[in-house]
């Protein structure tokens, strides 16, 4: 019984570090931090890279051929935004994820050289489209102001 336990943490133990990092993305840690810094995600930007590397979580949002990838970047802290992250031909776009509009353009660029099921790329945008508006109304925001309200 003890061995049968042993062996389901390990399995359930390696595919739970797996889905919180993608390993693809593993080349890009420093550009992803330093991201979270310029665009003020991780205030202290003098911190140790490193020691942000541990709170990184990505989550894959669509693959749409080997080269390109779209991913949702983040903190797993109990807030913090979320980014929108765009694997294209092994370099790597993180975007601010504030603007739908401003980004847009860029964000279907990649796109317009391969063939897709226009199922698939409605359900990606409404994906995309739904980063951008928790940002723009952040769960914590709410609740910051129902607590101000109460005093």
């Amino acid at each position: 019984m003890k061995r049968i336990l042993v062996i389901l943490f390990l399995v359930f133990s390696s595919t739970i570090n797996a889905q919180q990092f993608d390993k693809k993305l593993d080349q890009f840690k420093i550009q992803i931090v330093q991201s979270f810094k310029d665009y003020g995600e991780i205030p202290n930007k003098k911190e140790i890279d490193s020691l942000q590397f541990k709170y990184l979580y990505s989550r894959r949002l669509a693959t749409i051929n080997s080269k390109i990838i779209y991913y949702e970047l983040g903190r797993m802290t109990d807030h913090g935004y979320k980014f929108l992250a765009m694997y294209n031909n092994g370099s790597l776009t993180i975007f601010r994820s504030m603007d739908f509009n401003a980004d847009f353009i860029r964000i279907i660029e990649p796109l317009e050289k391969v063939k897709t099921k226009n199922r698939n790329v409605f359900k990606l945008f409404k994906t995309i489209k739904g980063i951008y508006d928790y940002n723009s109304n952040p769960p914590w925001g709410l609740n910051l102001e129902l607590k101000t309200k109460k005093n």
